[in-house]
């Protein structure tokens, strides 16, 4: 609250010990001050109300970026925490010039391997295109479901030539799924017609779609059984 002297002379306009009171602004700042002006002795000193001023805003401490950047901690941690994500994101192997590079991950956490995975190419097999690929007379095992071919590599112990199901591999084993039969007699000639299962029953189908199903989660689906005159 300010106190300044007013010039002009007061007059009383009633009986009693308290003058009259004049008012620079008529705010509602003069109810408080007309309770104020009667604990003032002096006649001459004119209570005035301040002038308003904008009070400056007050940060949101709320924020989180407010509250993270005010912890001492927090900024002292910030710059061990920027390096890590960027050495995430920017991984030095951390050689020797011209040493090699590590590739196995028993060597080394920056570990690269040797050379790029080979690509899987889709192609159109036939029966008899589809047969070397056993695992003997090539490395690649393949077999083939409903007219799906699959690279089974990845389960030679189960599909090579010492597997369990070895018969499969290089073959449509479409019937032998389907009457969860693995004998060799359930495997169609190569150098005739794609099996067309047309005896086999609804439970059958069934069965040889969820090995379709398996197959397709678990391997590569790399290609499509046509006849041999189609290629």
């Amino acid at each position: 609250m300010m106190l300044r002297r007013y010039s002009e002379h007061i007059v009383s306009t009633r009986d009693g010990p308290f003058p009259e009171i004049k008012y620079r602004e008529t705010t509602p700042e003069v109810k408080r001050l007309e309770l104020a002006a009667h604990s003032v002795s002096d006649p001459n000193i004119i209570l005035t109300a301040p002038a308003s001023k904008s009070s400056p805003p007050t940060p949101n401490m709320d924020s989180p970026v407010t509250t993270f950047t005010t912890l001492p901690i927090n900024i002292a941690l910030l710059t061990p925490i920027a390096y890590l994500i960027w050495d995430i994101l920017f991984p030095r192997v951390g050689l020797a010039p011209g040493a090699p590079i590590p590739s196995s991950y028993e060597e080394s956490y920056l570990w690269r391997p040797k050379t790029h995975m080979p690509a899987i190419v889709w192609a159109k097999y036939s029966p008899q295109t589809l047969e070397p690929f056993d695992g003997k007379r090539n490395p690649r095992i393949l077999l083939a479901i409903n007219r799906i071919v699959y690279d089974v590599s990845a389960g030679k112990s189960f599909y090579g030539p010492e597997g369990p199901y070895g018969n499969f591999a290089g073959r449509d084993a479409s019937r032998g799924m389907a009457k969860q039969s693995f004998d060799l007699d359930m495997l169609t000639p190569v150098d005739a017609r794609i099996d067309p299962l047309k005896d086999i029953t609804k439970s059958e189908i069934d069965n040889m779609n969820g090995w379709s199903s398996h197959f397709e989660n678990k391997y590569v689906v790399c290609g499509e059984l046509v006849e041999n005159d189609e290629l």
